[in-house]
This record gives C-alpha cells, structure tokens and sequence, in this order.
C-alpha cells in the first residue's frame, strides 16, 4: 500500500504503486458522448398542416447559406404578382379580339350599337335644348348593309337566274330533238330504198349534264344517241 509519509520508501518504489488521483485537480474531459436518449422523434407530435405548406411555400437553400424565411406578406405579394401577370395576359387578347373584332365589321359594312353607346345617346335625348323625339336607343348588330348580306342577296338572284336558264335550255333541247326526229323521219322515207347509202346519222341532243349509272354505281356522262 502506498505509504504517504514516505513516499520514496522501498515498498513504494518496488510495487509500482502510485499515489491516489486527486479528482479535483483532473480538468473535466469536454470530448465524452452523452448517452443515447431512450426517446425517438416518433413519440413527438406531427406538425400542424398549416406548418407543412409554409415549409413548401419556403425557398429552397443549402445549409450553407443563410437562413431566410418568407414572411406571409411576401407570400401574399407573390400571389398577387401572379394573378397580375394573368389579368395582363387576359386584357392583352381580349384588347386584340375587339381588335380584330372592328376591323371584321368595317370591312364587311356591320354597324355594332354597344350598350354603352345606347345608353349615351338616350341621356343626351334627355338632356336640355335636345330636339323632342321617341326614339329610344337599343343595343343591337345592323347586318343589313352588310357585304355577307348584298352577296348573300346576289347569290340569290343568281341561282334564281340559273334556273329559269336551265329550264330554257331543257325546253329548247327538246324542241331540237323533235327537229332532228322530223328530218330522221323524212330522210329514211327518201333514202331508204333509192340511196341508203347516202343517210346521215342524226344525233340525239342530251340535256346538260346528263349520267348514266353502271351496274357497279359509276356515273358517266350520257352517250351519244342517233335517231333511226
């Protein structure tokens, strides 16, 4: 045993002892690891959904950078942008639309009373040293000097046209068949027994446009047919 009276007596120095530690002259030893908790994260409680979509709605940032958060009023600015990006976008083709829209019924001749404008000029029918009058302003679309309208009327008078003309026609190709049937006629009763050889075919007129349908369904135009 070590001996504190005499520490360089004989026992000591052959038996390796080695004089008792004082724990407070020890500096504390900073580099030990606490023990592994018995607690996991499992028994904390979920966070809240509202907790959730503001860690979506956060930036994306390494951990190296630094920590920056995007307040509600920021989010709520960004909403905005967006939606005013949209209106943008909206009145843009809905300005071309009404543009293109005028230029459609000028050159087709469409006169357009919008609702605003009817309205403008009954308030100023209204209004005080305006000549008296019932007219009442409503809003309508005036197609009736329009192109469409005159062409649509042309096209009308045209097709009424080519009807009484096809029927002129088909009347006066009948009239020349029983022609062509008469001189058929008289030139067999000459011909046939003094000079057959000197009879000339004499055609049959068709109408215009006339097919004939195959046994298979195609359609050809009529043939040539000669009276005998």
């Amino acid at each position: 045993m070590f001996d504190p009276n005499n520490p360089q007596s004989f026992a000591n120095r052959t038996k390796g002892a080695k004089p008792p530690v004082n724990s407070s002259s020890i500096p504390p030893n900073n580099n030990t690891k606490s023990k592994p908790s018995s607690l996991d994260k499992s028994i904390h409680a979920c966070k809240s959904w509202s907790e959730q979509m503001e860690e979506e709605d956060a930036p994306y940032r390494s951990t190296k950078s630094p920590a920056h958060e995007i307040t509600d009023t920021q989010k709520i600015l960004n909403k905005l942008d967006a939606i005013t990006a949209t209106l943008a976008t909206l009145h843009n083709d809905l300005a071309f639309s009404m543009h293109r829209l005028d230029e459609v019924e000028k050159h087709l001749n469409i006169f357009t009373l919008t609702p605003k404008k009817a309205a403008e000029l009954n308030e100023a029918n209204k209004a005080e040293g305006a000549m008296e009058t019932d007219t009442i302003y409503e809003p309508e679309v005036d197609t009736s000097d329009s192109k469409v309208t005159e062409h649509e009327k042309h096209i009308a008078l045209l097709h009424k046209e080519n009807e009484e003309l096809r029927a002129h026609h088909k009347a006066t190709v009948e009239k020349l068949n029983v022609a062509l049937r008469a001189v058929a006629s008289i030139q067999n009763m000459v011909y046939d027994e003094s000079h057959p050889s000197h009879k000339v075919p004499i055609p049959k007129l068709n109408l215009p446009g006339a097919i004939d349908t195959l046994e298979d369904g195609t359609e050809v135009p009529a043939p040539d047919l000669f009276f005998k």
